[in-house]
């Protein structure tokens, strides 16, 4: 939250578009984010109730107050971004019996799959080595009643905000790619058309 590596918020924004969507449609009261000041209005009008700064230096004690000033209870933090002392920082936020959800391979927390029919084992080269994600059969189902809820509902109750759509060069397609990644300040999703050339 305070220490995001350059550029991490252009990922973090865009998995937070969906975060926040799907936690609203499931009637989840209070969601609390974190992003750069210019993105509160937009995560707001996505179903956000409060947002803070996460370059503010005391976004971790001023969430902490908030939490405590609303008479709320944080048992939830999902951490869009995917880097573990994101989590680490969003879960220190919580009661200590929070259930933390994190876009990178842990062993300390969960991770969201769309497919968790079998066992998942991912072996991760520069990170905690071979993860094995346990099956979880119902959350398949739920990741697929989502997944249908989205298609049914988009530009309704589901939206994307920025969405590229590339068709014809390969070149573009790579540069497409490349401008939503970590290393880049662009946010958004891109929609590769097939067949490229």
């Amino acid at each position: 939250m305070t220490d995001f590596p350059a550029g991490m918020d252009a990922k973090s924004v865009t998995d937070q578009h969906q975060v926040i969507q799907f936690a609203k449609a499931i009637g989840v009261a209070h969601i609390i984010t974190t992003a750069s000041a210019g993105q509160h209005e937009l995560l707001t009008s996505l179903g956000a109730t409060k947002c803070f700064d996460y370059h503010d230096d005391t976004v971790v004690a001023d969430i902490k107050q908030y939490i405590a000033a609303q008479g709320l209870s944080l048992k939830h933090v999902f951490d869009a971004v995917g880097a573990p002392q994101v989590a680490d920082q969003a879960a220190s936020c919580a009661d200590e019996q929070v259930i933390v959800v994190t876009a990178t391979a842990s062993q300390k927390y969960k991770m969201p799959f769309a497919i968790t029919e079998e066992d998942i084992t991912l072996d991760i080269k520069h990170g905690p080595g071979r993860v094995v994600i346990p099956k979880r059969a119902e959350d398949g189902k739920k990741a697929q009643s989502a997944v249908i809820w989205a298609v049914e509902n988009y530009d309704k109750l589901f939206r994307l905000p920025k969405v590229t759509v590339v068709e014809g060069d390969i070149a573009k397609a790579v540069e497409a790619v490349t401008s939503v990644s970590y290393k880049n300040s662009n946010f958004g999703k891109v929609v590769i058309k097939h067949p490229l050339h």
